[in-house]
């Protein structure tokens, strides 16, 4: 059986040991990324796990999830329920590409549990990390973006970073021009219209695996083709696209095809800091139907638009955010810059953690 979400996926790599959550608290920018650091620089990778926060200083119920995705060949063939080898997960996808399966539409799912609208919308809400504090020009988004071709309704799906710069908007950047993303923006710009875009986080983690490809084919239907069943997708509140109907968190809206904003720099996985580019900027807005458990969620790439929704309850609302490579620093002065003037030295300890649960794992 196909995962229907995250969270039973997330609940399979703790039963295997390939994920394990902290409960000390963390501070979401100087602690999360240099923890992710040590375990992807420090570990081989038959012993890499994933980590997951749910205790994030100054967001009560908040969760952060990283590295659960790609971490390893046995991370990947949980992912996607095949043998662990590279033989296995080859095969898998070309089952996806040869045989796809359209996503259906259903009327509602879990992803519209907790709707937010207008002045309600605040993604300074949910517990973003600045990956590397004092050289990122801010917290940045790393979620997946659906938008469609305005001459035929194909759909693209990619993973597009976004740098939060305020409660209602963000930037996106496409990457290349011949990326689907930026093909689309384009034939919205020639018919002078601003693109309808919506972004989501949390998901089965097949669209992770699947989303970065370039198959000139809908990514969804190719997720299905690997599921062996088709993906639910709901119908946006306010722009004409459609969205997993089981993502923890949804932001919809419309990119700007009249203007750019300059966006970055940002210390990523190229061997030097990405400097500032001109990007086209996003926004959005909330409806929120049940107060009682705010949904909180991992980084991830946001449009500006008209609107956000997401899931309630108290279950982990994050998707599998990207390891950050060299560019970020060495390991231990990351531990060293974590105890920043006043600090309590927190970093330091996590690490010891983390070592002893590796020991654990054996």
């Amino acid at each position: 059986m196909p995962y229907d979400s995250l969270r039973p996926y997330l609940a399979s790599l703790e039963q295997q040991g390939l994920m394990r959550w902290i409960d000390k608290e963390v501070d979401k920018d100087w602690e999360i990324s240099a923890l992710g650091r040590m375990i992807f620089r420090g570990m081989a990778e038959e012993r890499r796990y994933g980590i997951g926060f749910r205790n994030i200083k100054g967001y009560p119920g908040g969760r952060v999830v990283s590295g659960v995705i790609a971490s390893s060949t046995r991370m990947m063939s949980v992912a996607l329920e095949c043998d662990p080898t590279p033989a296995a997960i080859h095969e898998r996808t070309i089952q996806g590409l040869a045989k796809p399966i359209a996503p259906v539409i259903v009327n509602s799912g879990p992803c519209k549990e907790i709707v937010h609208k207008g002045a309600a919308v605040d993604l300074n809400t949910l517990p973003i990390p600045t990956w590397t504090p004092q050289k990122d020009a801010g917290p940045y988004l790393t979620p997946l973006w659906v938008t469609k071709d305005p001459d035929n309704g194909v759909r693209n799906v990619g993973i597009r970073r976004g740098q939060v710069k305020s409660g209602n908007r963000t930037g996106i950047l496409f990457g290349a021009p011949d990326r689907g993303g930026a093909i689309h923006h384009a034939k919205w710009k020639a018919q002078g219209k601003a693109m309808p875009a919506a972004c989501y986080l949390g998901a089965d983690p097949v669209h992770y695996l699947v989303a970065p490809g370039r198959y000139g084919e809908d990514e969804l239907a190719i997720v299905g083709g690997i599921r062996g069943e088709p993906v639910e997708m709901v119908k946006c509140e306010t722009v004409d696209l459609e969205v997993p109907a089981t993502a923890e968190i949804v932001i919809e809206g419309e990119v700007p095809t009249d203007y750019m904003e300059k966006e970055g720099q940002v210390h990523h996985a190229s061997p030097r800091p990405d400097p500032a580019r001109h990007h086209q900027p996003v926004s959005a807005e909330r409806e929120q139907h049940d107060q009682a458990q705010p949904a909180r969620g991992q980084p991830a790439q946001a449009p500006h638009g008209d609107l956000a929704h997401s899931r309630s309850g108290r279950s982990p609302r994050a998707g599998g955010g990207r390891m950050h490579g060299d560019a970020m620093g060495e390991p231990e002065k990351d531990v060293q810059r974590a105890r920043r003037p006043g600090g309590d030295g927190r970093a330091r300890l996590f690490r010891n953690e983390l070592l002893q649960m590796d020991h654990h794992r054996g």
